[in-house]
């Protein structure tokens, strides 16, 4: 890979779901390497969620080896309690990117849309038609992991300079 080439890996955490993406390569030439939504039963106590959760990212990191991760900021406008939910999600992603010494950028959905798109207000719709053009064989992926991939994209546009670790 060369100095401007990078593997990046992208976590849309949500309150029982987790978007994962991984695109390497440039700006120019990206490729879907892997994406998915990551579940896990209703049922399952919170705290078994998070650790099961956590544990895949972990695992996750350990066999792509991305030079670095993207995290959506949090983002919520009227339930507290879910989004309290979604930044333990975040501190469990964030603590294993920082374990794995990964450097980590993060990226507020505005950015992303203005990224994929080039207008921050784009519709979720908008954005994942953006990402079908840059990948046709996303189709059918669900709405967390097309938000991973659209993240994966925006950091891969991101400047070096934006991972002061590179």
């Amino acid at each position: 890979m060369t100095r401007q080439e990078r593997c990046v890996m992208a976590f849309d955490p949500g309150y029982d779901r987790l978007g994962v993406a991984v695109v390497a390569g440039t700006i120019q030439q990206p490729n879907l390497l892997f994406a998915d939504t990551l579940r896990t039963p209703k049922t399952t106590p919170h705290d078994a969620r998070l650790c099961s959760l956590g544990e895949r990212v972990a695992a996750l990191l350990a066999s792509y080896r991305p030079t670095c991760c993207a995290v959506e900021t949090l983002f919520f406008q009227k339930n507290r309690k879910t989004a309290l939910a979604v930044a333990e999600m975040r501190g469990i992603i964030r603590y294993e990117i920082a374990r794995a010494g990964i450097p980590l950028r993060e990226l507020s959905p505005q950015a992303v849309k203005i990224a994929v798109t080039s207008y921050g207000n784009a519709s979720k719709d908008a954005v994942a038609r953006m990402v079908l053009r840059f990948f046709p064989n996303a189709v059918s992926l669900g709405d967390d992991a097309i938000d991973a991939v659209a993240l994966a994209v925006a950091a891969l546009a991101s400047p070096l300079s934006a991972y002061p670790h590179l």
